[in-house]
């Protein structure tokens, strides 16, 4: 529990913080005579001690600064060095500080004050002092008295056996053994609430919650194991137990640490809504984000037990309820409403108090359908990764920093999980989704062709992931400008790159990558073509879902899906061949068609093509191995719902400006062409008329330019006129057009401004454009 209390010391205030370092102080010198002095005139001294009534002349600085803790350290340290000098203190200084300090730190800083001040110092941070609360009481005594103090009558309507379950396993749990780990977990719980019961008392109670299997026989032999293990006395005979004082102290613990972790909660979440006049209604936001973090792991239960997970839509049904009570507050921005629910998850990610609840609630279901055990004893995990995770991957390897994408994030942290873990994983991926990486590398270099354009950076971000990180390290100072070529070679360990007009680009691109990612332990699967009914059948399936979604995909992302879903669903293909035995498949995605589409093939196929293949988005499968192993990552919960609620989270391809026009030129210097130049400013122009608060910031929906280019190219693309798309591109990239061009486009602005839809006409004026080209060519 060093970790939790930990937590807890950090979120004290200062007068709170210093209350627990005095009662600390008067344990650890054995005196009731410990000051609080501290003022601007302390001279170096927050807290004086007597010993007999005499004055211990040592420093003592008690802090609960932030930033700056080195300078405002040694800033103590000199005024120590004075009073040594002038007040024949000891050259001693204890510096109290409820932030976490590295170790290495505490090491350095300890030196430099010995060698250059001649001081001693000893750090006294939240770490340091929640390990010393196993020798010195005072100090959990302490923080549970303060968060008791501050906490509300229960808010979250949560029984003691769920808000302490999970840590209750956790304590001394042998994996092989949990099933009677949780019903041991259950009658400690009910022996501290009611001492002195019998085991049919126990029996009674637990019935219920558990289940029915288990008669009254088993728990009068469990009590009375437990009681040759002196976890359980029977004082008054032999028919009534009791907690030995050991265990009652440390089930004690447990419920005071909940207790402490609640009101930490509730005072968070309040301090937050204060900030938009909704302090009042703190209770009732704590239901919907627990009933969010309940359903996190419902899906879960659905999945493992019945094998229908609907993911994405019941936990965005609950994320909708809490987006839907800001409104009914009077809050009537959308983006409002959203910023302020994020914000409220971003509290809940330093805290796991929500999470524990809803994992004790998964546990208590899966152990009442005997498949706990099975849960947590699960050893080997066959992981597939698509094509955004790839992506990411490539990234965290290239660089771990705060790059401030929640995507980005929850790869790092899975990434993480993947090293952790590694003999229990097995990971790959398809020949199709290491092309569609390759294909994201082409168009990568593209986008580089305008980085010459100096305004291009205001005009948001692009659909593609390597553009958008270098822009990011470039801001932050972290690469230099204008190593876009460099950053890509680097990330990838390719030395040479192909030529962009090169036919075989991608697939040179790909070949050369495979062992990149053997290295990271990611396996490439080529996935055999499979029966023409048995794919067709999948395809339509698949498009139904695309249609039903309102989502776009190119032709090779939609063939490379259908064929995973068709290898995923092969029973087959899930047969260990060393054992002969079946095994799961987890496929790591955001995209949420998947889920759609396992529902519709267990409706029409049956569960024969759906039961043995799971799907986890990158931050949901870091929370299924660490719960299973008996650890909570509060901010992997806060990524998956802040997932639901991105733009992008359902529809990989969504393309912004910079991705569009890349795609109308094929000339390697855009810079020195007339007409790239000024649909930048155009689009400039036109975002700047429409959202003047919002320049420079990333557009939620695309610019009627934009729009109109995307119709533009699709009408080409798909040869709706006699004359091709390539046509079309030699005529973008003829100067003596370019205002021609413009005047089309802002013509058609306006209509798109006035009516909402492109204009039918444009397609007549760019073929009259066309045909002048051919006729001077």
């Amino acid at each position: 529990m060093s970790s939790e209390l930990t937590t807890l010391i950090e979120a004290l205030g200062e007068d709170n913080f210093k209350k627990l370092v005095k009662r600390f102080n008067q344990q650890y010198y054995g005196t009731k005579e410990v000051n609080i002095v501290d003022g601007p005139y302390d001279g170096g001294i927050d807290l004086v001690v007597y010993l007999n009534g005499e004055k211990i002349k040592k420093s003592i600085q008690v802090t609960v600064q932030k930033t700056s803790i080195k300078k405002k350290l040694f800033e103590d340290v000199e005024k120590v060095e004075e009073n040594v000098k002038y007040h024949n203190y000891q050259p001693k200084l204890d510096f109290y500080i409820n932030s976490s300090i590295s170790h290495q730190k505490k090491i350095k800083w300890a030196r430099e004050a010995e060698v250059d001040y001649g001081i001693d110092l000893k750090i006294y941070d939240s770490s340091k002092l929640a390990e010393d609360a196993d020798e010195f009481d005072e100090i959990k005594n302490t923080v549970f008295e303060i968060f008791d103090n501050i906490r509300s009558d229960n808010p979250t309507k949560i029984s003691k056996e769920t808000k302490v379950l999970f840590d209750m396993l956790s304590i001394g749990r042998e994996t092989g053994e949990i099933k009677k780990e949780f019903i041991r977990s259950f009658i400690f719980l009910f022996l501290y609430e009611n001492p002195d019961s019998t085991a049919h008392e126990v029996y009674q109670n637990l019935k219920d919650k558990l289940s029915e299997t288990y008669d009254e026989r088993f728990y009068d032999n469990k009590l009375n194991y437990l009681k040759s293990q002196n976890l359980l006395i029977t004082p008054k005979g032999n028919e009534r137990f009791r907690l030995s004082d050991p265990t009652k102290e440390e089930v004690r613990e447990i419920l005071q640490f909940s207790r402490s972790k609640e009101s930490l909660l509730v005072t968070q979440i309040k301090e937050y809504l204060e900030k938009y006049g909704l302090e009042d209604c703190t209770d009732k936001l704590i239901e919907h984000l627990k009933q969010l973090y309940i359903e996190n792991y419902e899906v879960e239960v659905e999945d493992i037990i019945t094998s229908n997970n609907s993911y994405d839509s019941s936990l965005r049904n609950s994320y909708d309820s809490l987006i839907n009570f800001f409104r009914k507050q009077g809050i009537k921005d959308n983006e409002e409403r959203e910023k302020i629910s994020k914000g409220l998850l971003g509290v809940c990610r330093e805290n796991d108090y929500l999470n524990k609840i809803g994992v004790s609630i998964m546990f208590t279901k899966l152990f009442k359908s005997n498949k706990l055990e099975a849960y947590l004893n699960k050893k080997d995990f066959k992981v597939l990764i698509d094509t955004q995770i790839l992506l990411r991957l490539l990234c965290v390897k290239y660089k771990k920093c705060d790059y401030p994408d929640f995507q980005y994030k929850s790869v790092k942290k899975l990434s993480e999980t993947f090293l952790r873990y590694s003999e229990s994983l097995e990971l790959s991926t398809t020949s199709g989704y290491l092309q569609e990486v390759g294909g994201h590398i082409l168009e990568a270099l593209k986008l580089e062709r305008f980085l010459k354009i100096s305004e291009i950076k205001k005009l948001g971000k692009s659909n593609n992931v390597f553009y958008n990180f270098y822009l990011y390290l470039v801001e932050s100072n972290q690469i230099e400008e204008g190593t876009f070529r460099k950053f890509i070679k680097d990330i990838t360990n390719i030395n040479e790159l192909p030529s962009l007009n090169n036919p075989n680009f991608v697939d040179e691109i790909t070949y050369s990558l495979t062992p990149l990612f053997r290295y990271l332990n990611i396996d490439i699967k080529n996935i055999p073509w499979y029966e023409s009914d048995y794919f067709d059948e999948l395809k339509k399936e698949y498009e139904l879902s695309l249609t039903n979604l309102d989502l776009n995909r190119s032709y090779r992302a939609r063939e490379n899906d259908v064929l995973t879903l068709a290898y995923l669903c092969s029973r087959e293909d899930h047969i260990d061949y060393e054992t002969g035995e079946p095994f799961d498949h987890f496929f790591i995605t955001w995209d949420s068609i998947f889920y759609d589409i396992r529902q519709s093939i267990k409706r029409k196929l049956g569960d024969s093509t759906y039961a043995y293949w799971h799907i986890y988005s990158p931050p949901k499968f870091v929370d299924r191995l660490s719960v299973m192993n008996f650890e909570i990552n509060p901010e992997s919960i806060t990524y998956n719902l802040i997932a639901l609620t991105e733009s992008n989270f359902n529809n990989n391809e969504k393309e912004n400006f910079v991705d569009v026009i890349s795609s109308l030129f094929n000339a390697e210097e855009i810079s020195e062409l007339s007409l790239a130049k000024k649909l930048v400013n155009l689009e400039k122009k036109v975002v700047f008329q429409e959202r003047p608060e919002d320049f420079e910031i990333e557009q939620k929906t695309r610019s009627p330019l934009t729009e109109i280019l995307l119709q533009l190219r699709s009408y080409y693309y798909k040869r709706k006129s006699e004359h091709s798309f390539d046509n079309l591109v030699k005529v973008l990239e003829t100067d003596s057009y370019s205002d021609n061009v413009i005047d089309i486009l802002k013509q058609n602005i306006k209509y798109y401004q006035n009516e909402g839809e492109v204009n039918n006409t444009i397609y007549n004026d760019f073929d009259s454009l066309i045909t002048k080209f051919k006729a001077r060519n």
